[in-house]
């Protein structure tokens, strides 16, 4: 499958709005909570600020017809020794398109903006509540070490 990937800007927030709202949607399920509702226009404007702050990142993955299939969010942390780092906060695919290396492709990209902006290392961050096996195995073979429960490293 042929797949786009290029940084999001505001004309992708609607796109990216659903597919959060999906994401969401998904941990509210693993959470057991029956009563989710989703907010698109709250979720639009909340990601429109997010995109128009230099520190953070969306990279949105594209069908070639222009159809969204997933993205990755990511922001630059300043630990104590100003050792500047990614931290990825989420990643999600569209349940149709998993298992075609989409996520993969992603990673790619988001190691070319570690790159770029000269970060040492990237970090996931994981949610406590949910055990995340499969999430959690893609990203030990994209070699993330596990330093700690919640979250996953590695040296870029």
């Amino acid at each position: 499958m042929k797949v786009e990937i290029q940084r999001a800007d505001l004309n992708d927030v609607r796109d990216l709005a659903a597919m959060a709202g999906e994401y969401q949607a998904e941990m509210v399920a693993l959470a057991g909570v029956a009563d989710f509702v989703f907010e698109q226009k709250e979720k639009e404007a909340a990601l429109s600020a997010f995109l128009e702050n230099a520190d953070y990142a969306v990279l949105i993955a594209r069908s070639v017809r222009g159809h969204p299939l997933g993205y990755v969010t990511v922001f630059e942390s300043l630990p104590y020794s100003n050792d500047p780092h990614g931290i990825i906060e989420q990643i999600y695919i569209r349940p149709f398109y998993r298992q075609r290396r989409i996520a993969r492709r992603l990673m790619a990209k988001t190691r070319e903006l570690a790159g770029q902006k000269r970060w040492r290392r990237l970090m996931v961050m994981f949610p406590l509540a949910f055990h995340l096996d499969a999430a959690r195995a893609f990203f030990e073979k994209q070699g993330f070490g596990d330093p700690g429960r919640r979250k996953l490293w590695l040296r870029v």
